[in-house]
């Protein structure tokens, strides 16, 4: 008799080495998904922090953003400790800020004090695939409205810069969407187009709008 039949080669492996909780985990139904949450409950609760901020290893500092970075994290008031394991180390948010969980188990919010959102932390706690990073929220964007099917046609479509400090929208351009054969082609031209035109705005006005620490206590 295969006692194997129906265990994924994963589950084997963790059972071979003796790591019990991951066997379950992989053998039961839901045990991924339950382990998944539980590793953001973990992640939110302790004083752990992810390595990786913008796709740089930050206690590994050596390129020149990495440094940027982890000096601004510092600055902010996070206090950086020891290497954790591979995706974590240990390290405390500023104070007044939390950690905020989001509808899904691998995404969770790093709020300040004034209940703004400055970063978005990607952890995946399934044994077989696990790793964490760090996004961090620029205070000065270009944000746009959403569409994948096209926009209604003959609607007005928004195109602005947000200062996400103030939450007030600063420069915004509007275009009408397009009726009739490439309408699509028009609207992803024109929305191209009105990105552009606030890129150079932004650019001029707001020359440090890219590092990830500016404009937000302005």
């Amino acid at each position: 008799m295969d006692i194997t039949k129906g265990i994924s080669p994963a589950a084997c492996v963790k059972a071979a080495s003796g790591q019990l909780d991951n066997f379950i985990a992989a053998t039961t139904p839901g045990g991924i998904e339950a382990q998944e949450a539980q590793g953001q409950t973990d992640f939110v609760c302790g004083d752990i922090l992810p390595r990786i901020w913008d796709h740089e290893d930050i206690i590994n500092a050596e390129s020149e953003k990495a440094v940027a970075i982890r000096a601004g994290l510092q600055a902010a008031g996070f206090r950086l400790g020891d290497v954790v394991d591979e995706v974590f180390i240990a390290g405390k948010l500023p104070s007044g800020w939390t950690k905020r969980k989001t509808d899904s188990s691998y995404y969770t919010e790093i709020v300040d004090a004034a209940a703004r959102v400055r970063a978005f932390v990607f952890y995946k706690a399934a044994f077989y695939d696990r790793s964490a990073h760090a996004s961090i929220v620029r205070a000065i964007e270009i944000e746009h409205d959403q569409y994948r099917d096209g926009f209604t046609k003959g609607d007005k479509v928004k195109v602005w810069i947000r200062n996400r400090a103030t939450e007030k929208i600063l420069h915004e351009v509007c275009f009408v969407s397009a009726i009739g054969e490439g309408a699509w082609e028009q609207d992803e031209k024109n929305q191209r187009r009105a990105w552009a035109q606030l890129q150079a705005i932004l650019d001029m006005d707001y020359s440090d709008h890219r590092q990830p620490f500016a404009y937000w206590s302005a």
